[in-house]
């Protein structure tokens, strides 16, 4: 078995003349959050079942694209690669050098951390957006469906009041280990 790879500029060529692509990245969900190839579909490689991904491709497309397989991981993308091309699928190719090339290149990327809203935000901003959407729900809850949803509301209240009393940071370390705040 042959494995047919790709340079970033020529796949780069390849999008901006428009062909007819799909761009598979195989990386770990962490990864591709990082920053993956602009237009890359997500697809981890522990979770790449071949024969189904190529029925629902040949579903979507009418005529084939051909997949170009990335990663941060040179031996995921191979992987990947054998399995799809075991599974029948005639065109594929490789992105050499995966994601870290094509940047390296700078051409597009993108990163799910840059959209992701929560991370432009300092974290004592996420927390009172946070325990206010609690009160709000326990108060909603406890109007229209049972009185005892009230306890939400009361618990979220009781929980800030003794952060401010005490000097304690409770909800800063809980906010600042949610995995949009990892770099931050």
């Amino acid at each position: 078995m042959t494995i047919k790879t790709i340079s970033p500029h020529d796949l780069y060529r390849h999008i901006n003349l428009g062909h007819n692509i799909l761009l598979l990245d195989v990386s770990t969900q962490d990864e591709f959050e990082n920053g993956h190839i602009a237009g890359a579909i997500m697809h981890p490689l522990e979770f790449l079942d071949a024969e189904n991904s190529i029925q629902k491709i040949r579903i979507a497309y009418p005529n084939l694209p051909t997949i170009y397989i990335t990663s941060d991981s040179n031996a995921r993308s191979i992987e990947a690669y054998q399995r799809l091309e075991t599974a029948g699928y005639e065109y594929l190719k490789i992105v050499e050098g995966g994601t870290r090339a094509w940047e390296g290149a700078d051409f597009p990327m993108e990163s799910l951390k840059e959209i992701l809203p929560f991370n432009r935000m300092d974290v004592s901003q996420q927390i009172q957006i946070i325990v206010g959407s609690i009160v709000t729900l326990g108060t909603l809850l406890g109007t229209f469906v049972n009185t005892g949803f009230l306890a939400i509301s009361f618990l979220a209240g009781v929980g800030v009041a003794y952060e401010g009393l005490f000097g304690t940071d409770y909800l800063r370390q809980v906010v600042s280990k949610m995995s949009w705040n990892k770099d931050a």
